[in-house]
């Protein structure tokens, strides 16, 4: 039932941003924060409230809903725009007959190659990080990032992960309604590459924080604002991404709903995706096998956002 909110939420920016790009960018940026922020936040306040109240923790997560649902009914305006077209075909189905189309089938590589990788990195890092030794050594020797981490530590980094991502979208809100939106996921992708090359130097560094040489510090330092600058790059991605979905669903009226009903799916099939097929290049590999599918995904997104801008789909 949480899923509906979904998009429900994104029909309804759609509607109300009609004919204004730089709103709707500056609008959906905001919602992908939103989200992205308390997808990341929530690992490490989850196992806080845990830790302090138990079971009980559950009580905050129903003040949410509660609160969630008071904006709802006394701050939410209904759209003005909402089609009578939309009450019939707002369905799974009909979202799934959508596939079809042309702009949303060759634009869904993109999006569901990011959300993967997204859910990749969100669930397993943590893991992989707080992994605890010697078993993280004799399992994959030689990886720095690989086992060996405090919870604390490993949440930290995760947390520094998500805030750099939220500011890189804040800066992207700024700037993305000046650019094609291709040009913007192109730049988002230089800057996974970024990620994937300064972590896999990092992550061969040594074989845990203690072991390491003067001069394998140099190195991680020197290599961790690479790390930064790649992340809110890459953070310009998303924000594009759902700009360019609103785009697609005003070239299909009363089927808005519907449209934006994919993120939801996409969403969820991303991080399912990213938890099982990355949680098994974990195993095989290690930090390398995240980094290994990485690259896969960026891979199969370029060539996708490529053939996205030869063909001028990005152009509203």
């Amino acid at each position: 039932m949480t899923a509906l909110n979904a998009p429900a939420c994104l029909g309804y920016i759609t509607d109300m941003t009609v004919g204004s790009d730089r709103l709707r960018a500056r609008v959906m940026t905001a919602f992908e924060v939103a989200t992205v922020g308390g997808l990341a936040l929530a690992i490490p306040c989850g196992g806080q409230l845990s830790k302090w109240f138990g079971y009980w923790g559950f009580l905050v997560v129903i003040g949410l809903h509660v609160l969630n649902l008071l904006i709802v009914l006394f701050g939410i305006e209904e759209s003005h725009y909402r089609s009578r077209l939309s009450r019939r075909h707002g369905s799974l189905v009909e979202s799934l007959k959508l596939l079809r189309n042309k702009y949303i089938f060759t634009f869904l590589p993109a999006w569901l190659s990011i959300n993967t990788l997204v859910g990749a990195w969100i669930t397993l890092i943590i893991i992989m990080l707080t992994y605890p030794n010697p078993a993280a050594d004799l399992r994959h020797p030689h990886q720095l990032l690989y086992g060996g981490f405090g919870k604390d530590s490993a949440t930290l980094a995760l947390g520094g992960f998500a805030l750099f991502f939220l500011v890189g979208m804040g800066i992207w809100m700024l700037i993305l309604p000046r650019m094609r939106r291709t040009t913007v996921m192109i730049i988002g992708l230089i800057g996974l590459s970024l990620c994937v090359i300064a972590l896999t130097i990092i992550n061969g560094l040594g074989e845990n924080m203690s072991t390491l040489t003067g001069s394998s510090w140099t190195i991680l330092w020197t290599l961790l604002p690479l790390v930064v600058f790649g992340v809110v790059l890459l953070s310009g991605f998303t924000p594009a991404s759902l700009t360019q979905m609103a785009s697609i669903s005003e070239r299909m009226p009363g089927k808005r709903g519907a449209v934006m009903g994919l993120y939801s799916v996409v969403l969820g099939l991303g991080q399912f995706i990213g938890a099982s097929i990355g949680g098994l290049m974990v195993d095989l590999a290690g930090f390398y096998g995240l980094m290994g599918f990485s690259v896969v995904l960026g891979i199969l997104s370029l060539i996708s956002v490529l053939y996205m801008r030869v063909h001028r789909h990005d152009i509203a």
